[in-house]
């Protein structure tokens, strides 16, 4: 009869927790190689792949997230800053924002969240569907609302923001910290 010692069970979880870890990194990579060979199938010469920068913006509350109400039902929202700036010759509109997370870490198919952005217009103080102009920098908030609950202690958010044009190039902000506010930064 075999004894169990807590030197051997720490090693088969070690051993289990290695092969779980490689498992989900390599599924993660297979199903980016899926999502980039069926983009490269059904674009022609004339759609630009190059035509925005995309980045947060570098503000202690641009990335933020906490507790939410729709209707009655409990919720999360997470809101992103990200600054972005049009590198193609032709004015680029963003018609949508995606959030892709993971409620835990062993959960393989993650979680997307599209919206609609707000992009701020250069000639005026509003934000709404306007186009970014050829060359031109500006804001962009994102603002994702999700029957999603999330315990507020539990601290930061991570989670990938992707800005898409109106070309459907996805332009991805991966593994973004987002802060609960109800938290002290220190």
């Amino acid at each position: 009869m075999h004894a169990i010692t807590i030197s051997g069970l720490v090693s088969v979880i070690a051993a289990l927790g290695a092969v779980l870890g490689q498992y989900f990194g390599a599924f993660d990579k297979l199903l980016a190689a899926w999502r980039w060979l069926r983009s490269k199938g059904h674009r022609s010469e004339a759609v630009p792949t190059n035509t925005l920068i995309a980045m947060p913006v570098r503000r202690s509350n641009a990335l933020l997230w906490g507790n939410a109400k729709l209707g009655d039902q409990k919720g999360m929202q997470v809101m992103a800053d990200i600054s972005v700036t049009n590198i193609s010759s032709d004015p680029l509109n963003i018609p949508v924002a995606i959030l892709r997370y993971r409620r835990s870490w062993w959960q393989v198919v993650p979680k997307e969240v599209r919206v609609e952005p707000m992009v701020k217009d250069l000639r005026s103080p509003y934000s709404g569907a306007y186009a970014i102009p050829s060359k031109a920098c500006t804001g962009l908030r994102a603002n994702f609302i999700f029957p999603e609950v999330r315990d507020h202690k539990t601290g930061d958010f991570i989670a990938s923001v992707a800005v898409v044009d109106h070309f459907g190039n996805e332009h991805w902000l991966k593994a973004l910290r987002f802060r609960n506010p109800d938290k002290p930064l220190w």
